[in-house]
């Protein structure tokens, strides 16, 4: 067994994106029904403290279960475990990203070499259109096949190389209609709440 750190794929963040928290009205509308029914003045968001923050790992969480099921199911990885959820401080060009770590068997590893030649070409263009440097964009790693097998040892290799493992299970995913959508059915049960909700109800 052999333990790798990287970043989740498929996940693409909160800002902007479907993972974005959006119950808020929900909640708002909730607390105002019993209001209502006890005589008290409806509320506004300004007046609810939504707590983000346990949201948001609530979804990290939830979402790297996810991966680590359907990535399992195939034999692609042994397990994934949530580490932590980076969020920068501007959005201007980056999103939120989830660390992870990685357990791979050797039989994971072979599994993984054995799907990318046997999807060789879709993989080659993959590289090529993920890794070609173009205006805005700076790419810190070869967008061919060839570059990919040397920083891997012909994948076989993936110490110290947080990205590398991470795009090559990027690609599985794609390849296995792993997507946001179908991540996003996983954490239909999560929802931001409101932590001064007992006392908005009067309770």
């Amino acid at each position: 067994m052999k333990t790798f750190k990287t970043y989740l794929p498929v996940f693409t963040g909160f800002y902007n994106t479907i993972f974005q928290a959006n119950n808020e009205d929900c909640e708002i509308d909730d607390i105002n029904m019993h209001r209502r029914n006890k005589n008290m003045n409806e509320i506004s968001f300004d007046d609810c403290n939504f707590n983000y923050v346990e949201y948001h790992e609530e979804i990290s969480k939830c979402v790297t279960e996810y991966l680590h099921n359907e990535l399992k199911e195939i034999n692609i990885v042994d397990s994934i475990k949530f580490e932590a959820l980076y969020s920068p401080r501007e959005y201007n060009f980056h999103n939120d990203s989830i660390n992870v770590e990685i357990n791979l068997t050797d039989d994971n590893i072979k599994t993984i070499k054995k799907y990318l030649y046997d999807n060789i070409d879709l993989y080659r263009q993959y590289l090529k259109d993920n890794y070609t440097s173009c205006s805005g964009f700076i790419s810190y790693f070869p967008n061919h096949l060839e570059g990919w097998q040397e920083l891997t040892k012909d994948f076989t290799e993936y110490t110290d190389k947080m990205h590398v493992l991470g795009s090559i299970l990027e690609f599985i995913c794609e390849m296995e209609e792993i997507n946001t959508d179908t991540m996003y059915d996983a954490t239909t049960d999560i929802s931001v709440c409101a932590t001064n909700y007992s006392e908005l109800i009067g309770e």
